[in-house]
């Protein structure tokens, strides 16, 4: 079980409308990654999935800003995977 789930805390700077000032939330993570399949190209699902991709990272730096949460500050879109 250790090597799929790793220890983390949750920061009342993390969550402050739920953990009270000073407080931390002992837990587990979970790695997590957004894959797709890769479709035929010149598909309509390609195009789709090609054009999501595209928005995705052209907005990503966005997402990381406020008003958005600040753990999306920890994306790593070039982390490398097991393999």
């Amino acid at each position: 079980m250790q090597s799929d789930y790793l220890p983390s805390v949750l920061k009342a700077e993390d969550y402050p409308s739920l953990i009270p000032p000073g407080g931390r939330v002992d837990t587990i993570a979970v790695p997590a990654i957004l894959a797709a399949y890769n479709w035929p190209a010149k598909t309509e699902r390609y195009r789709k999935v090609e054009h999501f991709v595209q928005v995705f990272f052209d907005r990503l730096k966005y997402l990381q800003q406020p008003p958005f949460h600040p753990k999306r500050k920890e994306a790593v879109l070039g982390a490398p995977l097991k393999g």
